[in-house]
């Protein structure tokens, strides 16, 4: 690899990076408006000021507040999904039984800790 193709690989997975980096900035502020407001009353100029980017920034990243609330809900249902199969595979390897009640008591902890979120 040359030089100047080094760079261009740095500058496009940087800008990667930081488009990564904006779009689950704008989904913790929209967890955070919707925990507050519900989606009804939640606005997009709301999570904007929340997130700290201009109205139109939310716009590059999400069609409307329909789909950054899909987004939201696709985002936190993949979290879930992802803590119970840990839980559950760290356990059933030892005792099949032992491994259903983690990932059982791992989705009870998951929907605790996102009680604000999951209540609107």
């Amino acid at each position: 690899m040359n030089l100047q193709s080094h760079k261009h690989s740095d500058t496009a997975g940087r800008r990667e990076r930081e488009k990564l980096r904006r779009a689950q900035d704008i989904l913790s502020a929209a967890e955070r408006v919707f925990a507050i407001h519900g989606f009804d009353a939640a606005t997009i100029e709301q999570i904007a000021q929340e997130a700290e980017y201009a109205t139109g920034t939310i716009y590059l990243y999400f069609k409307d507040k329909h789909a950054l609330y899909a987004a939201l809900i696709a985002s936190k249902l993949s979290a879930m999904v992802d803590q119970v199969e840990k839980a559950a595979q760290e356990a059933a390897s030892a005792d099949p039984a032992n491994g259903l009640r983690n990932a059982i008591r791992s989705q009870f902890e998951f929907h605790d800790h996102n009680r604000e979120f999951l209540r609107c």
